[in-house]
């Protein structure tokens, strides 16, 4: 079986999201992540430039590998700066062990290496991924480890609090998007790798913030003050996740599950085939880093989500101040490896370990 790999092109569309539908991650639960209807939809909101390319088969034309290496602006040692993120790599289970997944890796342009690193994030249970990067071959970039990221799945709750008094929260608007973007110049740069956004793209809707309306972000207020800002985003319309098969235990006991959790709080697993619904948090950012300010717009969101959604995805890294907040509230966690990517030095040596680093669950 023989291949070419190529730059992806508009009208590879489909054929793309095909193949995100034929590489299903095996577990108890049976997992599809789809990217419905259009795939480069998608690739605009985890990337601002994306680059993405095809591993085609040879004499049928048939799509066979997909890889995003896009570029993103993110705050390294407190400047912005373009930075590639080597993400939605998905070979054809017939072409696995083979070179697919390499040869899409070397399309990365080395002046790229020559002038720092990319990122990458492995799912901490994605065995055979994560011993296939541990092996260094020639010509590919080596795998550094550097830190590891926490994803909380949130439920909702009947029992779900308001907050206390203290700090106005409330949803965003409009008028509120140039005080956003001076708090974001201000508390940014004090994350690694935190994101570098201009707000007023997300009121000319750009494909970046697909999706996005200034009230779909929280903030928190001191008096005039804006002290915290976190971000909701409904990504169903371009981003799915199918519940596609039940361990036989699991499948039998589906219809308990739901009901134990209708009444206690938990996501709620859909017949097979079915899609989970749930709401990410992203663009999470407090004065100080403050745990206390986090939880009082966690509560509010927490409290609103009511029945509309499974769940709530929230992602940090371990050594975040914030991460504790989560353990107050009913959830599942699902653990990541994140890489720096690099052909020679250590680009970890170079980065501020006096900033916490920062993930974005929305654009994983």
């Amino acid at each position: 079986m023989t291949y070419q790999v190529r730059s992806a092109q508009l009208e590879d569309s489909q054929a793309i999201v095909e193949l995100f539908q034929r590489t299903s991650q095996p577990g108890k639960i049976t997992l599809n992540f789809e990217r419905s209807p259009c795939y480069f939809h998608s690739a605009h909101v985890s990337c601002e430039q994306p680059d993405v390319f095809v591993a085609e088969e040879d004499g049928s034309g048939r799509i066979v590998g997909v890889g995003n290496i896009g570029q993103r602006t993110l705050f390294v040692n407190g400047s912005p700066r373009s930075v590639r993120y080597a993400h939605d790599l998905r070979v054809e289970p017939n072409y696995r062990g083979g070179h697919v997944l390499f040869d899409l890796y070397r399309q990365i342009p080395e002046s790229d290496y020559q002038a720092g690193w990319l990122q990458a994030v492995i799912l901490a249970d994605n065995e055979p991924y994560l011993k296939a990067v541990a092996k260094h071959r020639p010509g590919l970039p080596r795998f550094l480890p550097y830190g590891m990221i926490e994803t909380s799945l949130v439920f909702g709750s009947r029992l779900a609090r308001t907050p206390s008094a203290g700090l106005e929260i409330r949803r965003a608007s409009v008028d509120d998007l140039p005080q956003m973007q001076n708090f974001w110049d201000t508390e940014g740069p004090k994350k690694q790798l935190f994101p570098s956004y201009q707000f007023a793209q997300l009121a000319e809707s750009t494909p970046y913030f697909r999706a996005l309306r200034p009230e779909d972000y929280w903030v928190a207020l001191d008096g005039s003050e804006l002290v915290g800002v976190i971000g909701t985003w409904d990504q169903k319309a371009f981003k799915q996740t199918l519940v596609m098969a039940y361990a036989h235990g699991l499948k039998t006991l589906r219809h308990l599950y739901n009901l134990q959790n209708q009444l206690r709080g938990g996501p709620r697993l859909p017949p097979p085939g079915g899609q989970l619904v749930y709401l990410t948090l992203h663009s999470m950012l407090v004065k100080g880093n403050d745990p206390a300010i986090f939880r009082l717009l966690l509560d509010s969101i927490h409290a609103g989500m009511g029945r509309r959604y499974d769940a709530l995805v929230c992602a940090l890294f371990e050594q975040d101040a914030l991460r504790p907040v989560l353990s107050k509230y009913r959830r599942e966690i699902i653990r990541s490896q994140h890489f720096l990517l690099a052909h020679s030095g250590d680009p970890r040596l170079s980065l501020s370990d006096q900033l916490t680093p920062y993930v974005d669950a929305a654009r994983l």
